[in-house]
């Protein structure tokens, strides 16, 4: 007799885990964005196990640039408020950018949002060419949460 096999599922390290972003994108020669995250599951956000993708298409193959303005944690609990403007990261990929952060804040529920002003061009600051926008994803651990 074979016995059969029992499968447990193993939780996602992204259990209780919600977040809201909010992308408000204009669009010239640089595309700037205003971004509002906030966590609104039952559990803290490591923000360096956040990710968040914003998809797009161009026509062009030009080389690109990213700025992070800003960023700051603007809390309800002390202490109250934290820049973040080095921790953000901006990479590049065929029809993405990638934010991500490299130090970790943990964002509890409910006590305030990351708020974030980016810019990215292409290198030579000319404007893109079929720029169509195609939404934001968010991840957490990999996993897709937003």
């Amino acid at each position: 007799v074979t016995p059969t096999p029992v499968v447990t599922p193993t939780p996602t390290s992204a259990a209780g885990v919600q977040v809201k972003a909010q992308v408000t994108t204009q669009i010239s020669s640089s595309i700037n964005q205003q971004y509002s995250i906030t966590a609104t599951g039952t559990q803290s956000v490591d923000l360096s196990k956040l990710t968040v993708r914003y998809y797009y298409s161009k026509t062009s193959t030009k080389a690109q640039s990213f700025w992070c303005d800003n960023a700051g944690l603007q809390l309800n609990v002390s202490p109250w408020y934290v820049n973040y403007t080095t921790n953000v990261v901006g990479t590049f990929y065929d029809d993405y950018l990638e934010i991500s952060f490299k130090e970790g804040y943990s964002l509890a529920p409910g006590t305030g949002s990351l708020n974030m002003g980016i810019r990215f061009a292409q290198s030579d600051w000319s404007a893109y060419s079929g720029f169509v926008d195609n939404g934001v994803k968010v991840f957490y651990n990999g996993v897709q949460v937003g």
